[in-house]
């Protein structure tokens, strides 16, 4: 895999909101420092934003399962901190889109690129989703601050 996908930093426009993500730390580095809420969410915003920037499958699937791994480094390194959350939630939204696009192709005769081309879909929306939730948290904590 290649590891410069994750460690790219961003400055984007999301849902209207202008959105530093150029995180002081990628999510791996946050590993070797103080945990930080702040540093943590904007890192992984960035690292969501990298995972999208991608339309390989493969891709899309190696980051999620490359942030799933960091994500569980993080939190062993950091159990008593309730902020660091597995993708749990983004799995339990994944699953009924994913289902509806197996379902929906399956009614039909499609080819199987049509139907990689839908799972790209779907992990896009799910992973688009979680940026959103996870972008709102920043936005709450940064004015907090």
């Amino acid at each position: 895999m290649d590891n410069s996908l994750y460690t790219a930093k961003a400055n984007i426009k999301l849902h209207g909101h202008q959105v530093d993500l150029f995180p002081e730390l990628t999510l791996e580095e946050l590993l070797d420092h103080d945990f930080v809420e702040v540093k943590y969410l904007k890192a992984l915003c960035s690292h969501f934003h990298v995972i999208l920037d991608s339309s390989s499958l493969r891709i899309l699937i190696e980051g999620i399962f490359h942030l799933e791994s960091v994500l569980l480094k993080l939190k062993d390194k950091n159990p008593t901190n309730e902020i660091i959350e597995d993708l749990s939630d983004f799995y339990k939204s994944l699953s009924p889109i994913l289902l509806r696009i197996i379902w929906e192709q399956s009614s039909a005769e499609v080819d199987s690129g049509t139907l990689l081309d839908g799972l790209v879909a779907s992990l896009r929306v799910a992973l688009e989703e979680e940026l959103f939730y996870w972008h709102e948290r920043l936005k709450s904590v940064d004015n907090r601050s």
